[in-house]
């Protein structure tokens, strides 16, 4: 089977994708007639069950392919976790900005406004399950169908550094029907340079459970809000604009080219004494026999293609479907450069009611366009804020009505004068009684 798989390894990962969404969907049904507990303590225990299932039926695909021994090797874990190191430093500035974030927000109440110990608990082993299901799926098995097709020299391993990654990025297309579409395919790009530095690791290190560590704390920091508040995955990747696209994508890449230049090329195909040779003298580098044959050639400068193709449609996609990405890009400048002409955080624990609100005044100098940004981080999905802005006269400049977890940015003409903003919540339709709200609106 393996080797009918690694003969067309484009079309057998197509395959594999397939199975991986088809059981993905199959678990979601399955999840939908299931005990009601499920679906009634949040959407992360629904994943861990989902991918808990699915890592199932990864390990037979493996076992299919000859692939499961791959689970086998331990070796190299600690170099691995080095040469991953970018990983837990983005990670950790992930982290350490939400923390810091939520610490402003919530003030006393950040420790009073967790989720219970055990949905913590419950978000922790999910976000694992999650590194060790997709890494199984595109490491284990994706990674090494395009290994043993064209890892033969350094090209090839290139070739199937980038088409491992492509696929991987492309996979999270399946977010389509739950998230935002410009959101999405910031996601789908910035997850193929992701992908492919994955990829660079494990062929590195070739110790899949460095991988899996590494996915499963990048996830557990992104998505750390979600998992101790409150929220939804879907709500995350909503938020995700054009502008990440370039921030997230361009130093995955760099990474990738680090983690495979040459002397680390070289290794790979050097007899022992040659490596030993090399890890001496760091200058026989050059004396390496660097032969790639014009195939393999060839197909590198067809996978660079293909890539760059995809990229330049995934990230103008996204700048299409994202209409207010001038305020973003110019929101993003003004958060460095910008002093803010409003900026109110309105927070606090919800006392019962179905309607309340919140009212603030506020002066713009002089006529101008301003970028306007909304945080709304409720810890309830099922609520709504209003949010309005007037002016002198009382009429509304701008009004939008906003459900659950959303970043929006945008720009709005306003003339000199006085203005007032009103935030308006609905919720009748939470039935969490200790359910928060927490909204954030700048004006620069």
């Amino acid at each position: 089977m393996r080797k009918a798989a690694v003969r067309h390894p484009i079309f057998s990962s197509i395959i594999v994708v397939a199975l991986f969404i088809a059981s993905m969907y199959l678990s979601s049904f399955f999840l939908m007639f299931s005990n009601p507990i499920f679906r009634a303590n949040g959407e992360f225990l629904m994943q861990l069950v989902a991918e808990s299932l699915l890592s199932l039926i990864g390990l037979l695909i493996m076992l299919i392919f000859g692939y499961v021994k791959v689970w086998n090797s331990t070796e190299n874990f600690g170099s691995g976790l080095l040469s991953g190191g970018y990983f837990i430093v983005i990670s950790l500035i992930s982290l350490s900005s939400t923390v810091i974030y939520e610490l402003g927000a919530r003030g006393s109440g950040f420790f009073s406004e967790m989720l219970p110990l055990w949905k913590i608990f419950v978000f922790a082993v999910a976000m694992f399950t999650v590194g060790f299901c997709e890494e199984m799926f595109f490491r284990g098995i994706i990674s090494n169908l395009f290994w043993d097709k064209h890892a033969k020299d350094p090209a090839g391993v290139w070739t199937a550094t980038i088409y491992s990654g492509l696929i991987f990025g492309l996979m999270h297309g399946i977010n389509f029907q739950a998230a935002i579409a410009s959101g999405v395919l910031v996601q789908m790009l910035a997850a193929a340079a992701m992908g492919m530095a994955l990829t660079a690791i494990y062929y590195r290190c070739r110790n899949l459970w460095v991988t899996v560590c590494l996915h499963a704390f990048l996830d557990f920091c992104a998505l750390f809000s979600e998992g101790f508040f409150g929220g939804t995955i879907s709500e995350a990747i909503g938020g995700y604009t054009p502008l990440q696209a370039i921030t997230s994508t361009v130093p995955y890449i760099i990474v990738t080219l680090v983690l495979l230049r040459r002397r680390k090329l070289a290794e790979m195909f050097a007899d022992k004494s040659t490596l030993d040779a090399l890890r001496n003298d760091r200058s026989l580098i050059m004396t390496v026999n660097f032969a790639t044959n014009l195939k393999s050639r060839k197909s590198l400068d067809r996978a660079i293609i293909v890539f760059i193709i995809c990229a330049v449609m995934l990230f103008f996609g996204s700048v299409a479907l994202s209409p207010d990405f001038d305020a973003q890009l110019s929101g993003a400048f003004g958060d460095i450069f910008g002093e803010s002409t409003l900026d109110v955080t309105h927070s606090g624990a919800w006392e019962g009611e179905d309607v309340f609100g919140y009212r603030a005044i506020f002066e713009i100098d002089k006529y101008g366009n301003y970028t306007v940004t909304v945080k709304s981080q409720p810890s309830d999905s099922d609520s709504y804020v209003f949010v309005q802005i007037n002016d002198s006269d009382g009429e509304a400049v701008y009004e939008e009505n906003y459900g659950g977890t959303c970043i929006v940015t945008f720009s709005l003409e306003l003339e000199a004068g006085e203005y007032e903003l009103n935030l308006v919540y609905d919720y009748s339709r939470v039935r969490d009684p200790d359910a928060e709200y927490n909204t954030h609106v700048t004006i620069q």
